[in-house]
């Protein structure tokens, strides 16, 4: 009788408490699409629109990046249907002839939110490696011989700034149609 009661206790405890919500729960606040509205009038000179609900559908991939408890957010690119102010497809902003920007929202605490520009790549996800979250961007490797090549780019925050901190061409995967 004693033990049901500490558990029963135990367990209200616990409900309580509400850890932050994993990442892809955890949805694109409205202060980042702000942010993100705000860096796509600054690269297109006030000429590209976007609207809220197209940035919120592109959201790609979100993870702790910088070691807030606030989720961070990489933006797909490719998937955004915005307009140029004339009407015209804003994917000439974005992507090149092999390749999509890949730009990172980043939960600024008190600060607001900052957006910093990635490497453009094919494909973006985020790794754990020991106790630090990584960004790796991979993307076709046009240096190497026979195009067989994937180019990876791993990045990590680090004393306030994101730095690519790896970089390395591997073999792509044939066959298999993930890459």
């Amino acid at each position: 009788m004693v033990l049901s009661a500490c558990t029963i206790a135990s367990l209200a405890a616990c409900a309580a408490e509400v850890p932050p919500p994993v990442p892809d729960e955890a949805g694109l606040p409205d202060a980042a699409i702000t942010a993100f509205q705000d860096y796509l009038d600054r690269i297109s000179e006030n000429s590209l629109v976007c609207a809220t609900d197209d940035i919120s559908a592109a959201r790609a991939l979100s993870a702790y990046v910088d070691g807030d408890a606030v989720p961070d957010f990489v933006i797909e690119t490719r998937a955004l249907h915005c307009q140029t102010r004339r009407g015209e497809p804003a994917v000439g902003y974005f992507c090149g002839a092999t390749a999509c920007s890949l730009p990172l929202l980043l939960s600024g605490g008190e600060d607001g939110w900052q957006v910093v520009q990635l490497m453009s790549g094919n494909h973006v996800r985020a790794m754990e490696h020991y106790r630090e979250t990584r960004i790796e961007v991979r993307e076709i490797d046009r240096g190497a011989p026979g195009g067989r090549n994937v180019l990876v780019r791993e990045y990590a925050w680090r004393e306030g700034e994101l730095v690519r901190i790896n970089e390395y061409s591997e073999a792509a995967m044939t066959g298999s149609g993930t890459r």
